[in-house]
């Protein structure tokens, strides 16, 4: 047995907390297609954080009623396109960013979802940054 593993460490449990880390916004620099900096930066909360899980849950509990209100009413619920589930898709990655810098429009949830839309590369850059724990809890 180490000596590390000799030594028993209390640690209290909002010092383990990843939803507060996450909620604390990380910034960084998109690389375009050729690897270099594209003087577009996003700030992103990470993927433990509570008010994009909040998000998804309102969309997701929005359609599971509408869905409810239809099969209670005898109707059928829609089908769901692929359109459709881009689109969630879209909506779901943008809810984690919370501002960005050298893009002239404003940062809202629209237009990140239309910045997802025409540069799914960026999407995944933003997406893979907010589930980067370490870009959250490095500096505890």
């Amino acid at each position: 047995m180490n000596e590390a593993t000799e030594v028993k460490k209390t640690v209290s449990l909002d010092s383990l907390n990843l939803e507060k880390d996450c909620g604390q916004g990380y910034e960084f620099e998109l690389v375009d297609v050729k690897g270099q900096g594209s003087g577009i930066f996003l700030t992103v909360l990470g993927q433990h954080a509570e008010e994009p899980k909040k998000a998804i849950r309102k969309r997701l509990n929005a359609e599971i009623t509408q869905n409810a209100m239809l099969q209670k009413r005898g109707k059928d619920v829609p089908v769901r396109m692929v359109e459709d589930l881009r689109d969630d898709n879209l909506h779901d990655a943008a809810v984690y960013v919370i501002a960005w810098e050298g893009i002239t429009e404003p940062c809202t949830l629209d237009n990140v979802m239309k910045l997802f839309r025409i540069n799914q590369e960026y999407m995944r850059q933003a997406i893979e940054e907010s589930q980067k724990l370490e870009n959250f809890t490095l500096g505890k």
